[in-house]
């Protein structure tokens, strides 16, 4: 008898042991499916319908979003610029069933010179200062963020929680708007 409880008892506890893993959280294993579904969705962006709309009320220069869709109707990602006066933003977000997996984020800054024949400052559009950061979603739920340089951004900070909160309602209303004009 005691034996049949022991055997019972390493039958349980092998069969847990993979789904106590995953379920700590193995990060590298999530980082790594993400980096799949990305490489998949950037494999197959000219298979998919791409769409463009400006967008005119978000910043006093305008911008634009481009989304692709696939057969099913499901969006694959989105790509939203923002100019500003001095730079712009490029967001890029990354859906898996309508669930965000990834988003890419680049912001330029450009830089202000004199004009040495008018003495008046004038934007240098040429060599922009760049910022990137890589934000990695697993349920909703921000799970890696590496800002510029690749460095990661520390997961239980004050910074991190707003930025994953901002991030993950950003994405929800963009994904919202392209699906409004998707339908029209």
């Amino acid at each position: 008898m005691g034996l049949k409880k022991n055997k019972a008892f390493m039958l349980f506890m092998f069969l847990l042991i993979p789904i106590g893993s995953y379920a700590s959280g193995d990060l590298s294993a999530r980082i790594g499916e993400i980096r799949k579904l990305y490489q998949n969705t950037v494999f197959n962006l000219k298979k998919y319908k791409q769409f463009k709309i400006d967008l005119i009320e978000v910043s006093t220069e305008g911008g634009e979003v481009y989304f692709w869709v696939d057969s099913n109707n499901e969006i694959k990602k989105v790509k939203r610029i923002i100019y500003g006066e001095t730079g712009k933003k490029v967001s890029e977000y990354y859906y898996d069933k309508d669930k965000l997996y990834f988003v890419f984020g680049v912001s330029f800054f450009y830089s202000m010179e004199v004009d040495p024949k008018t003495g008046e400052y004038v934007i240098n559009y040429d060599n922009p200062k760049k910022e990137e950061n890589r934000y990695y979603f697993f349920q909703d739920e921000m799970i890696q963020w590496l800002g510029p340089d690749k460095k990661k951004v520390e997961v239980y900070s004050n910074k991190f929680e707003q930025k994953s909160a901002d991030i993950i309602q950003e994405s929800k209303d963009i994904l919202l708007f392209c699906k409004k004009k998707l339908l029209k």
